[in-house]
């Protein structure tokens, strides 16, 4: 049995967790159910087991997340949460990591759940924003010991991979005065720079495996295009220019400063709710041994390979999009109603709903994967990659188009499956860059 482990700190991992394991639950993916010695565990429908736990220091935070779960579930979390009720640490991460450091059970709460592991570990995956206190504080904590052995080393045989899935701040909101250790004084958004510099440098040295970067204004402009059916055009006008015009924010900062909001789902964010999306490729790899994942020659992929190869990137940036015949009619009218051209539009608009900002010359490569109702995606892999080179404008990075079958209404997140749906996984040295640009611009 592969034994699996998410954990989610401070507020923005406690709510994504919590939304996260919800939209499992609802979908088959896991099931929270009682053991022989009373304790609650979760289990997958490939028959692993996901280990959870969630903290942060806000107390409110936490007994608002658990309003959002019921029956076993509830339980689970019930039992795997350690909270140090001190009313939040103020958006400054080495207040949340003295925390860490002056909380004996908040650390040791936080070691047993990670330092544990043997040849049965999957993925560790780690879920906090960079733009908090706690939780990027705990996240500087654990990945300092990491790097000096005390758990999880570098060069332990058999070691999980371990996933960083980062929030990123909606443009420099917020962006108040934070002082360093040496009594520097700077700004949050400063400060977010360094930290993501200094994870880039963990992820090449191995330290940990790889970053998920989720940007908050780009989730958000992800879900609104979702809600509103925005046009291809409109889309590409927005979000294009940060990958192909040197990082140029402007056209996203205008939307996001005249949107229109969007209702709140009841207990889901707007924002949880793109980023879920853009996220479900890697769950169902990971946990639903009921789908299948073929190559272009008709061939199944091995999970594990796929997951693998994407990690081999400092950054994944996922992306997804849902897109009916009469929608992709709309964006190129000169096309025919058909599922291959509804193919062909998702992917190009998977292109342009990023969770995060980079350069086009900066991909390595792209995973595509291809869902249609008719249940004939194979056929249409060759469309999906030359809609990736032309809306890319490069046909130099690696290409993995993969056909996803058995899939069902329940894996979307609005529990209705469209005439296509595409996930993109693209894999990206840094996004650093793209955050500076935006530091200069804005």
């Amino acid at each position: 049995m592969t034994v699996f482990t998410y954990t989610g700190w401070g507020e923005r991992g406690s709510r994504f967790l919590t939304d996260l394991l919800r939209f499992m639950d609802n979908a088959g993916i896991i099931n929270a159910t009682q053991a022989a010695d009373g304790k609650y565990i979760i289990e997958t429908a490939n028959n692993g087991l996901l280990r959870v736990g969630y903290s942060d220091s806000d107390e409110q935070i936490i007994m608002e997340v658990e309003q959002l779960v019921e029956g076993n579930l509830f339980h689970v979390l019930r039992e795997q949460r350690e909270v140090v009720d001190l009313e939040g640490a103020g958006m400054d991460r080495r207040t949340g990591k003295q925390y860490i450091e002056t909380h004996e059970d908040l650390g040791r709460f936080i070691t047993d759940l990670l330092g544990v592991t043997d040849e049965n570990s999957g993925t560790m995956k780690i879920f906090c924003s960079l733009y908090g206190g706690t939780g990027s504080g705990f996240l500087d904590w654990v990945v300092e010991h990491i790097e000096q052995g005390e758990f999880l080393a570098p060069d332990m045989p058999d070691r999980p991979a371990i996933i960083l899935d980062v929030g990123l701040p909606q443009l420099k909101t917020d962006n108040g005065p934070v002082r360093t250790e040496n009594g520097t004084v700077v700004t949050r958004y400063d400060d977010l720079l360094d930290q993501m510099a200094e994870l880039d440098a963990y992820a090449a040295r191995g330290t940990v495996t790889t970053l998920t970067p989720k940007d908050n204004g780009l989730g958000l402009i992800a879900e609104v295009a979702h809600r509103n059916n925005m046009g291809l055009d409109q889309l590409r006008s927005i979000t294009g220019p940060i990958r192909n015009d040197g990082f140029n924010w402007s056209a996203a900062a205008d939307f996001l400063d005249t949107k229109v909001d969007l209702p709140t789902d009841v207990g889901v964010g707007v924002l949880n709710t793109g980023h879920l999306r853009a996220g479900t490729i890697p769950l169902l790899l990971r946990f639903d041994g009921s789908l299948k994942f073929r190559e272009p020659q008709g061939g199944l992929r091995d999970r594990r390979d796929i997951l693998t190869i994407a990690t081999h990137n400092t950054a994944i940036v996922d992306s997804h999009a849902e897109v009916d015949r009469g929608q992709a009619a709309r964006d190129e009218p000169h096309l025919e109603r058909s599922v291959e051209h509804a193919v062909i539009s998702a992917t190009k608009r998977a292109v342009n709903k990023p969770m995060a900002g980079y350069s086009v010359d900066d991909v390595n490569m792209v995973q595509a994967f291809v869902a249609t109702a008719d249940g004939t995606p194979l056929e249409h892999l060759s469309a999906a990659r030359k809609a990736l080179v032309r809306e890319f404008d490069r046909d130099d990075f690696y290409i993995v188009p993969t056909a996803v079958e058995n899939i069902h209404d329940g894996h979307f997140v609005d529990g209705e499956q469209p005439d296509a749906a595409v996930w993109l996984r693209v894999g990206v040295d840094t996004v650093l860059p793209a955050y500076e640009a935006l530091d200069a611009q804005l």
